[in-house]
């Protein structure tokens, strides 16, 4: 079953029409619309052309955006691991120093304790030299734990700035914007390319003119009366 196809139909009928009348204006009518449907044919294939190149820019665009994505991506989660990487090993090794800290203060004291029981030493003296110990080993653990929060600090930003890195380099590639074309005008074309030839049938010296005629103000396809068909 053959769907309906306007121009196929207006082409088939102004053939038919140019091949039953001698009337040479609607012969370059019939002829002109023709001329006028190859037009609007090779039209509407440039367009369907344009619109294959322009989606096929379209998947390129998006192939090139997300290979871009998985390297970007790739490259922030890389730096991230190693920024918190970097940061475990820092936090180790301050729990190790504060640990030795400690150690050292709990031999100190332990010293401190046996040097007093020799020498007879107590009160005091004692306590007082086991409070600077502690106090020398609470300020080195503070100054560690106030190193650290600044490392920390240095290191959040750090993760900041890979994200806006990561941002940047995704929308560094837009989707490809593809171009809108308009659909051919299948009977513009046809009444166009008519029209012309009439014009340039009605200028020709060999064709007589369809007012002169009686051919009903131009229109190639009415009936010429003759004058002497009246009777009175």
């Amino acid at each position: 079953m053959h769907s309906y196809d306007p121009i196929d139909s207006t082409l088939s009928r102004l053939h038919s029409r140019t091949l039953l009348t001698c009337d040479p204006v609607s012969a370059t009518v019939g002829v002109a619309a023709v001329s006028g449907g190859l037009q609007y044919i090779g039209a509407n294939n440039h367009r369907q052309l344009l619109k294959g190149t322009e989606n096929q820019k379209e998947i390129a665009r998006q192939e090139q955006i997300d290979s871009n994505n998985v390297r970007a991506n790739a490259a922030y989660l890389a730096q991230v691991t190693s920024e918190t990487v970097k940061q475990d090993q820092e936090h180790q090794s301050d729990a190790e120093r504060t640990n030795d800290n400690t150690k050292r203060l709990t031999a100190a004291s332990s010293t401190a304790d046996v040097a007093a029981a020799e020498g007879n030493v107590a009160g005091n003296n004692l306590d007082s030299i086991k409070s600077d110990y502690q106090m020398q080993t609470d300020i080195a653990n503070g100054r560690l734990a106030t190193n650290q929060q600044w490392v920390d600090y240095a290191h959040t930003r750090n993760d900041i700035g890979f994200g806006v890195t990561l941002q940047d380099r995704e929308s560094a590639i837009q989707p490809y914007q593809k171009q809108v074309f308009a659909p051919a005008d299948p009977f513009g074309a046809i009444f166009r390319t008519a029209g012309a030839g009439l014009q340039a049938s009605n200028n020709s010296p060999s064709s007589p003119s369809p007012v002169a005629s009686g051919g009903g103000g131009g229109n190639p396809f009415s009936a010429t009366i003759p004058s002497d068909a009246f009777i009175g």
